[in-house]
Formats: C-alpha cells, sequence, structure tokens
C-alpha cells in the first residue's frame, strides 16, 4: 500500500482513535478549561493531499480511488450493509413455555391488576457420547464410585421393562379388632346382630323370652315412662302372662341435625353398665329385684303398635311427653326386657280391708332384699322412690289370720320387687365396683325426695374414709335414708291407704263367729300394721338424727348403719322371720 492511501485511511477514521487521557491540574491550579467538543464525522473524505493528486469534488470520485473496489450503488434512504455471512440456527426452535403471573393489587386505592408474563428461555443441552465419563451424583453417594461405563447403562436400560407388574404389598402386622360401644353392648344381649324395630317383637330371638311363645300378633300395652326410657308391657295373646320391656333411645356417635325436639337418649356407655347391673341383681339370693330376661339392639322408626299403645296411655296419663314418632331411620334403641313386677307403688291401689297389711308387707321385702344384696354384692341403690318400687296382688292361700311374718306374701297377699339400677352402687366380680355420679339437678328439687338426695351427699362426702371419689365407696347408710323415706311416704302420702278407725272393745264382748269373726282379724291386722309402721318410722327418724343430735345420741337408742342391721331389728321386734 503506498504512503498516500494510508494517509487517507489514518484522516478518515481519525474520530475512531481512543481518547486521550487529560492530566490532572496540579494543586491549587485552576482547571485547564474543557476541550470543545468535535462534531461527529460526515461523509467528507480528507483534503489533505499531497500536491499531485487532484482533490476530491464529489463522492463519485471517490468511487474510482485505487483504495475502494468500485461498490454498488446505494438506494437513497437506505443503510448499507456489510454482506452478511448464512445465519446458523444453533438451537431447534422449540415452543417456550410462558407462565402467566397475576399481580393483585394490596390494597382497593392500589394500581389496577395488571398481567406480566414470565418468559423462561431453557439452556440448550448438548449431548455428546458417553465413553468412560464420570456421572455426577448426590452429596450422600459421593463416596461411591462414579465411574461408569456405556455398557453398564446399556446393560441396565435392555433390563427395564414396559409391562404392567403390580408392586408386592408389604405385610401388615394383624391389629386387634376394635370394638365400639354398639359392639360391647350387643355383646351383652341375647343376638350379637341389629334388628330392625319393626320386627323384634315377632322375631324368633324374642319369642324365646315370651311365657307364651313367639307370635306374629303381640298384645303391646304401654304402662310407664322414665326420662330414658318408655315401658310397655308385651305378651304372646290376652291369656297370656306378660313381660316388660323397657326401650331407651340410645345417643349415636354424631350428632343428628333435627328441626324438631327429641326426646332424652342415653349414652351406649351407660345403657352397657345398667343391663350388666341388671344382670347382677337379678341373681341377689331370695330375689326381690327385677328379674332380668334378655336384651336386644334395634334401629328405625317406632312401629305403629308401640305408637299406638303410647297414644292411648297418653290420653289416660297426666304426664305430657314427647311422642317418639320423631325418631328417624337411623336411630338406634336398646331394647330391655324383665319379668312382669307389677305396678309401680305410686300407682298401685291398695285394697280397702287389707291395705295396710299389704303396704306393711312391701315396705318389709324391699327392707329385707337390700340387706341381702349388700352383703352378697356392697349394693346401694340411690334412687329408691316409689317409681322403683313395683307392686303385684298374689292371690291369699288362707284365710286370714294374724300376721307374724310381713314377708309372707300368700299370707300378705302382696309382692314387692325393686327395679332401676341407673344410679345404685355395686360391685361386680371381676369388674370391681361400679357407680353412677348423681346428676347436679337432684340437689335443687323441693319436697322430701330431694331431701333424701341431699342427705346422702352430706353422709357420703363427709364420711371418714371419704376419698378423692368418695361415691364409689361403699356406704350402705344410703340404703336407710331411703327405708325411712318410704315409710313416710307409705304412712302420710298414699291415697288408697287411710288411718285405721280403733274399736274399743271390752272384756266381756262375746267373741263373732263366722264372717263377722273374719272381718274382726282383717280390721285387727290393718291396725298392727299401721302402728308397726308408725314405729318403723319413728324408731329411722331417731337413728338418722343421731348423728346430729349428742342429746339423742346419750340415750344410747338404735341406730342403723345398714339395710341389713335393719333387717335384723325388724326379727328381732318379730314382724319378719
Amino acid at each position: 500500500m503506498s504512503l498516500l492511501g494510508l494517509k487517507r485511511i489514518i484522516n478518515i477514521h481519525h474520530d475512531l482513535s481512543p481518547e486521550r487521557s487529560t492530566p490532572s491540574p496540579a494543586l491549587g491550579q485552576p482547571p485547564s478549561p474543557l476541550a470543545p467538543k468535535r462534531p461527529p464525522l460526515q461523509a467528507k473524505m480528507s483534503q489533505d493531499c499531497v500536491p499531485s493528486i487532484k482533490p476530491l469534488s464529489s463522492l463519485k470520485d471517490f468511487a474510482n480511488t485505487p483504495l475502494k473496489q468500485p461498490a454498488k450503488k446505494l438506494d437513497k434512504g437506505k443503510a448499507a450493509r456489510a454482506p452478511a455471512t448464512p445465519e446458523r440456527d444453533l438451537v431447534k426452535k422449540h415452543a417456550v413455555p410462558r407462565a402467566r403471573k397475576v399481580v393483585i393489587p394490596r390494597s382497593p386505592v392500589s394500581t389496577p391488576r395488571r398481567s406480566t408474563v414470565e418468559v423462561v428461555i431453557p439452556t440448550p443441552r448438548h449431548f455428546a457420547p458417553l465413553r468412560d465419563v464420570g456421572l455426577a451424583t448426590s452429596s450422600r453417594y459421593r463416596d461411591a464410585p462414579t465411574a461408569t461405563r456405556v455398557e453398564d447403562i446399556t446393560e441396565h436400560f435392555e433390563r427395564v421393562t414396559i409391562r404392567d407388574t403390580k408392586k408386592p404389598k408389604r405385610a401388615r402386622a394383624v391389629q386387634p379388632p376394635k370394638f365400639s360401644a354398639i359392639d360391647t353392648l350387643l355383646s351383652s344381649c341375647l343376638t350379637a346382630t341389629l334388628l330392625p324395630f319393626g320386627d323384634v317383637f315377632t322375631s324368633e330371638a324374642f319369642g324365646s323370652v315370651l311365657p307364651g311363645g313367639r307370635t306374629s300378633t303381640p298384645v303391646i300395652r304401654k304402662i310407664g315412662e322414665a326420662s330414658y326410657s318408655e315401658v310397655f308391657t308385651v305378651a304372646s295373646s290376652t291369656d297370656d302372662e306378660a313381660i316388660v320391656v323397657k326401650i331407651i333411645p340410645l345417643l349415636g356417635d354424631k350428632p343428628v341435625a333435627s328441626t324438631v325436639e327429641l326426646p332424652d337418649c342415653s349414652e351406649v356407655a351407660d345403657v352397657v353398665r345398667e343391663v350388666e347391673t341388671t344382670k347382677r341383681m337379678s341373681s341377689v339370693p331370695g330375689g326381690g329385684f327385677g328379674n332380668f330376661l334378655g336384651a336386644f339392639v334395634v334401629h328405625g322408626c317406632y312401629p305403629q303398635l308401640l305408637l299406638q299403645a303410647w297414644d292411648e296411655f297418653d290420653e289416660e296419663s297426666e304426664w305430657k311427653s314427647l311422642r317418639p314418632d320423631v325418631f328417624g331411620e337411623s336411630q338406634q334403641y336398646a331394647v330391655v326386657a324383665l319379668s312382669n313386677g307389677g305396678q309401680d307403688l305410686e300407682g298401685y291401689k291398695f285394697e280397702a280391708s287389707r291395705g295396710w297389711v299389704q303396704a306393711a308387707s312391701a315396705f318389709w321385702q324391699v327392707a329385707d332384699a337390700l340387706g341381702r344384696a349388700e352383703k352378697w354384692t356392697g349394693f346401694e341403690h340411690r334412687d329408691l322412690h316409689e317409681g322403683q318400687i313395683l307392686v303385684s296382688a298374689v292371690p291369699p292361700s288362707t284365710p286370714p289370720q294374724p300376721i307374724t311374718n310381713y314377708l309372707d306374701s300368700s299370707a300378705t297377699a302382696v309382692r314387692a320387687t325393686i327395679i332401676d339400677f341407673g344410679l345404685s352402687r355395686l360391685e361386680i366380680p371381676g369388674h370391681g365396683s361400679t357407680s353412677t355420679p348423681l346428676p347436679d339437678e337432684v340437689y335443687e328439687g323441693v319436697g322430701n325426695q330431694w331431701d333424701v338426695y341431699r342427705a346422702m351427699r352430706d353422709r357420703i362426702e363427709s364420711a371418714d374414709d371419704a376419698a378423692s371419689d368418695a361415691w364409689t365407696a361403699f356406704h350402705p347408710i344410703t340404703n336407710v335414708l331411703w327405708l325411712h323415706y318410704l315409710a313416710r311416704r307409705l304412712l302420710r302420702s298414699t291415697p288408697t291407704l287411710r288411718k285405721p278407725r280403733e274399736v274399743k272393745r271390752s272384756a266381756s264382748s262375746v267373741p263373732k263367729k263366722g264372717a263377722l269373726a273374719e272381718k274382726e282379724v282383717i280390721r285387727a291386722r290393718s291396725e298392727a300394721a299401721w302402728h308397726m309402721l308408725v314405729a318403723v318410722e319413728a324408731a329411722l327418724g331417731v337413728a338418722l338424727s343421731v348423728r346430729d343430735n349428742a342429746r339423742v345420741a346419750a340415750r344410747k337408742l338404735q341406730q342403723f348403719a345398714s339395710a341389713e342391721e335393719f333387717a335384723e331389728w325388724g326379727r328381732q321386734q318379730g314382724w319378719i322371720a
């Protein structure tokens, strides 16, 4: 290249030379003024040429210079481009996933929602043949050898199949079966399966407890009700002996939504306890307690036959309760079958001629049964009001005679039975003692019955051996409290019993014979029974007041710590044998 050509190149590209650094001024000297900014490079050729060369007058002359090859004519308004090399695709074209992201304003006054797009461009993957290349592993496998040959990987993949094979399941440990509360109740029943409510009274299992056997047309009558149950009698026919059936609605595991008020239901665990307690008490030597026949668990709506009996009882009863037709198809019930002990003492109508004898006999039968149960199973009833004592008439076997033993049902023509052990305390072999705390509302009632509950609480919770849970201990004094209540109830609150009229007798009166003599015996027995109950009520009242009356205690009167002691005192008096 000639010197002239080199000079032109230098002059044309002089503005692209690197900027020279300006030396900093010395300390104390004013900074030198900035050099004027050079105007941008114009499309003008340099005129610094040697005299022998003709100056360029236009760009047309520049096209024929020795340093520049002839160029193509450019269109006006278009920039010149250097010849481009063919484009090569380094990465195969593919769809780019674009995740859409929504920005939610932080408050109502912030900017409205806007959408932004996040573009993720994956890095091209470069595949190279694997020849003695170490494979990357996680940190926990760094100690293992990492060199893997292609032949090993190929052999591994040859063993991979796409067949659908079932993964072998792990053997599970055998778990003991879980029993629910209903299962526990069913284990105490005659049949371990749930029965439809409408079919239970015609089933073979229920027919086994009926005195007349299985029947397709049972005779059902309602005879009473309690807070948590309805009480019916069921017989095979009108001529057969009936049994008593208690129907107890059960609380389910889950609450049931209902728009109407439902009757009270019982916890399944409480019913299990009642069934086991009733079984135990029906085995007390000497009897005197309800005889347990069997239990069933049923489900469904109340049968129409029971509802009809319920309506007939409701028309004659002064108490109005909820009709059980409000229960649905999923409701479960416990059906407890018992022997028929007769009418409860509250509604029993004593005979006019022998009423006091019957009342006295019922009282001593209850006292004797309590005494035997105390000794045999550590029993306390704790709720022995007149509704828990059943009385049934018994045909007398002999003509009226003076009573020497009020426990003789054939002489007194009456039999008493104790029922309902929901609040009772007793001991069951192999299970220890069982008891149920009294609900708090019983301490708030007004009347003689409610006074007994409060007296029981005072006696039990202030006992010398009272533990943290004193109600589980044995306190037979509670039975004495209820016997005192029963004696007062018979003497003062029995509508069909009136104080017998005393007849004055003289020594010279002629003995009567025949019917007159029989009436005289009946009158004398009634007077004796009434006087006996008066003496009993007084003795119990004094004995129970000794604890709080030092003057009475100093007189060394008879005290009764249990029904067993009281029954023994009655034998000493010659009233029972």
